[in-house]
């Protein structure tokens, strides 16, 4: 269909009695055809043959109303048509860059989600290896052998281990709480349900952790999102200069996360500890003080 014919079509759909469906889809098939072999009047740029054929499908659906919409006392077809495309051209390569930009940051995710567990299973396995295979000693003599421990260390060990236990009681499994019971010769129900009520105190700081993390996931893929897109467009675009101004704000607003990360405690305080445990907090900070300078934890 040539474009004075086409016209006509289009043209004869804003009379009255003509709008059928027939010539309805006849003005659609001969616009979605025009404007295939004719991309390059309206001054778009493509990159090969398989951009032109996927905007071309993307907006069909849409002809329909390019065609019903036409008012002749507003403009110009010539005009009308010529804006349109060129408006939908730019959407289209919006979505499209935006897609392909966040389908990047997605598969680095991933790459990184997959590299993060292969090197964790082969520590894991590292650690199996080397346990298995633990070399025999020869026995100590006597004269090596260190000196037991006097009752009142052995409380103070005991001391120590209960109050670490309890530090990090969120990561602390079945395991290590039979571990530790025997250890320090309490009971395991009761070691399992004091950890239980200190967890409980501090789901509240778990839960900030928990969120901010996911804010700087979020911020941090929408800033590479927009850091790929931009890539794509030309600087001197609206476009460009509105991912830049996303870009900065996200960049931002992820530096201010990592900051509160860095200030977040998602421990369980002395003072908690004592009062669940019914210790002194005296004795609580100067055991912990005193396990952190033997290197039995590091502080956080």
């Amino acid at each position: 269909m040539n474009e004075e014919v086409l016209y006509e079509k289009i043209r004869e759909l804003s009379v009255d009695g003509r709008n059928t469906e027939t010539n309805r889809h006849l003005a659609v098939s001969g616009l979605a055809e025009f404007v295939y072999f004719n991309l390059y009047r309206f001054k778009l740029q493509w990159f090969d043959e398989d951009t032109r054929s996927d905007f071309v499908l993307w907006l069909y659906p849409k002809f329909e109303g390019i065609v019903l919409n036409y008012n002749d006392e507003r403009s110009s077809l010539k005009t009308y048509l010529y804006m349109m495309i060129r408006h939908c051209y730019r959407s289209f390569m919006k979505e499209r860059f935006g897609s392909e930009a966040r389908q990047r940051v997605f598969e680095q995710e991933e790459e990184t989600r997959i590299l993060s567990e292969q090197i964790d299973m082969s520590d894991s396995l590292q650690c199996q290896y080397t346990e298995s295979n633990e070399p025999a000693y020869a026995p100590q003599s006597k004269k090596n052998k260190k000196p037991e421990l006097t009752q009142k260390r052995k409380e103070v060990l005991a001391r120590k281990i209960l109050l670490l236990a309890c530090k990090c009681s969120d990561l602390v499994d079945d395991a290590l709480i039979l571990q530790a019971s025997k250890l320090t010769g309490k009971d395991t129900l009761w070691f399992s349900s004091s950890l239980e009520r200190i967890r409980e105190r501090t789901a509240a700081k778990r839960t900030k952790v928990r969120l901010n993390r996911e804010k700087q996931n979020m911020y941090y893929i929408r800033a590479l999102g927009c850091a790929y897109e931009m890539q794509e467009l030309d600087h001197n675009t609206a476009r460009y200069r509105l991912l830049e101004r996303r870009h900065e704000f996200c960049l931002k607003r992820l530096e201010s996360a990592r900051f509160q990360a860095r200030h977040q405690n998602r421990r369980p305080s002395n003072r908690e500890i004592a009062r669940i445990l019914g210790i002194c907090r005296g004795t609580v900070d100067s055991t912990l003080a005193s396990a952190y300078s033997d290197r039995y934890a590091v502080s956080s």
